[in-house]
């Protein structure tokens, strides 16, 4: 094992270096970004889905990517009438497939 002689100020230089290179690694290492694309359909378009058609309602972002409230279709009325208000599904942005213009 050999010894060197540095000056105090070369000393204190690499020191410095070693601790703010320390510094950044833990910075950088706790820095995340998250970046989620705009959503692929907007409120009142009219998509269509395995199942059916439907009107989308409202979006929110979840799990890196977005859910979907959508409104399906009501088809003609039966003979014996309605029994509720129209069926809203929730589904993610990859199960809902096109825009219908």
């Amino acid at each position: 094992m050999t010894n060197t002689l540095m000056s105090p100020r070369t000393h204190a230089v690499k020191q410095q270096v070693s601790a703010s290179d320390r510094g950044h690694e833990v910075a950088l290492g706790l820095m995340t970004i998250n970046v989620l694309a705009l959503p692929r359909f907007l409120k009142s378009q009219v998509v269509c889905f395995v199942g059916g058609v439907g009107t989308v309602k409202s979006y929110q972002p979840d799990s890196n990517t977005w859910s979907y409230a959508i409104e399906m279709d009501m088809g003609p009325e039966p003979d014996f009438g309605r029994v509720g208000s129209e069926t809203t599904i929730l589904l993610l942005e990859a199960d809902v497939q096109s825009v219908i213009n």
